[in-house]
C-alpha cells in the first residue's frame, strides 16, 4: 500500500467543554446530544472534543487523543497568517521551515516570490552539500 505524509497545514482548532465554547456547537434535541453540521452532515460533540476549522472553512470534532497525535502548536511566526505572507505553506517540510525561520530577519525587506526563491535556492544548496 502506498503511504501519504499530511501535507503541513496551520488549522484553528478551539477545545470545546460546554455550550458557548464554539459557536457552531448546538444542543439538538432530536438525538439528545450536543451536535456540530459538517460537510459530512451532522456531528456529536461531547466535552474535551476539539472543533477544528477547516481549509475551507468548514468546523468538524475531533477526539482528543486524535487532535494530539496529529497536530501541534504552530510556531509563533504560524499564528499570524500574514508573517510569511503565506511562505510557511508553500514550503513543505520540517528541514525547509527551519531554514525558513533562520531567515525571517529579511522577510520584511524582500518581496515574499523572492523569498521563496532564496529559500529554495539555500535549501537545495544544503541538501547537496555545495
Amino acid at each position: 500500500m502506498t503511504k501519504y505524509r499530511k501535507k503541513p497545514v496551520v488549522i484553528e482548532a478551539t477545545q470545546w467543554f460546554k455550550l458557548g465554547d464554539h459557536p457552531e456547537v448546538v444542543w439538538n434535541a432530536g438525538p439528545m446530544a450536543f451536535w456540530i453540521e459538517t460537510l459530512e452532515g451532522g456531528h456529536t460533540v461531547t466535552p474535551g472534543d476539539w472543533i477544528i476549522t477547516g481549509v475551507k472553512g468548514e468546523h468538524y470534532p475531533c477526539k482528543p487523543d486524535i487532535f494530539e497525535m496529529t497536530y501541534e502548536l504552530a510556531q509563533p511566526e504560524q499564528q499570524d497568517e500574514t508573517s510569511y505572507a503565506g511562505v510557511h505553506m508553500w514550503v513543505g517540510n520540517r528541514y525547509a521551515m527551519e531554514r525558513l525561520s533562520k531567515l525571517k530577519f529579511i522577510r520584511s525587506t524582500i518581496e515574499p516570490r523572492r523569498l521563496l526563491e532564496l529559500v529554495a535556492e539555500r535549501c537545495i544548496k544544503e541538501l547537496t552539500h555545495d
